[in-house]
């Protein structure tokens, strides 16, 4: 492919503790330091990385959801929301798909 091909399309972190904590900012990345420590103390005296990379891999997806800031934060504030038992405005799955030509 060529460059021109990539344009446009979104630039996910690297898929390492390093890029994930890059990609994330104030609270988040705090969290994720706490949880990567903790999970590097339990691979450490088990001999087992299993705990680092399935973290990597969740808050990697954390990371990924939160490149758009704004699209983020509306989520967390829908999920507040719910936790609450306050309803939130969504769309009918099958206006989704309609929309996506699916």
């Amino acid at each position: 492919m060529t460059a021109e091909a990539h344009q446009g399309e979104p630039r996910w972190p690297a898929r390492t503790p390093a890029g994930v904590r890059a990609a994330l900012t104030g609270q988040s990345r705090a969290e994720f330091e706490r949880d990567y420590r903790d999970a590097m103390d339990r691979a450490s005296s088990d001999f087992d990385l299993t705990p680092v990379q399935e973290l990597v891999e969740r808050w990697w997806r954390i990371a990924v959801s939160s490149q758009d800031g704004a699209a983020h934060e509306r989520m967390l504030a829908a999920v507040a929301a719910l936790r609450k038992g306050r309803p939130v405005s969504n769309t009918p799955w099958r206006q989704v798909r309609g929309d996506l030509g699916l």
